[in-house]
């Protein structure tokens, strides 16, 4: 494999092209590790404010069906909104990251190929391209989040399920 890498043209640093192959690719790992990174925190916030969303929701319900309170009712469905708001964020924000991981993987793709095919310059020539668009940050490089962004992500079910709730409060209102 060292007389492989002799043969492959130099940089103008000196260096051979691996070389400089394997220094960007140790970047794009990183990048890689820390958008997983985010991907697993995004899950985890979001399974932790469903499980937060249905105690407050539950808790102001039987206060308000107890204490006889309409005002309790209103607050119950206003949480419900506001925990729906914010679930359909970080489902937005989980699709984004995934986006991200999954043209990082085509890149690695990309490079593996490159490896497989040492002989063949175009799978290089693409990888370089691609590298060449490649920006570094999983954070940096999210588009930026709007209510526009976020409704187009959020499926019909997705609706109905953060609507029963509140439908659920406006009954027990009624019988209040």
């Amino acid at each position: 494999m060292a007389s492989s890498v002799r043969q492959l043209p130099h940089s103008p640093d000196g260096g051979t092209a691996v070389d400089e192959l394997e220094v960007q690719f140790g970047i794009v790992k990183l990048d890689y590790e820390r958008t997983l990174g985010l991907l697993d925190g995004v899950s985890r916030t979001r399974a932790t404010m469903r499980a937060a969303g249905v105690t407050v929701y539950l808790g102001f319900l039987s206060l308000a069906v107890e204490s006889k309170s309409w005002i309790l009712v209103v607050a119950a469905a206003l949480v419900a909104l506001l925990f729906a708001a914010n679930d359909a964020q970080l489902h937005w924000l989980y699709r984004e990251a995934l986006r991200r991981s999954n043209s990082l993987e085509r890149l690695l793709q990309h490079r593996v190929r490159a490896l497989d095919r040492r002989y063949d310059p175009y799978p290089i020539k693409r990888l370089r391209a691609d590298l060449e668009r490649y920006q570094f940050g999983a954070l940096g490089n999210l588009p930026r989040g709007s209510v526009r962004r976020v409704l187009r992500t959020v499926s019909p079910a997705a609706v109905v399920l953060y609507a029963l709730p509140v439908v659920t409060a406006v009954v027990a209102a009624f019988f209040v």
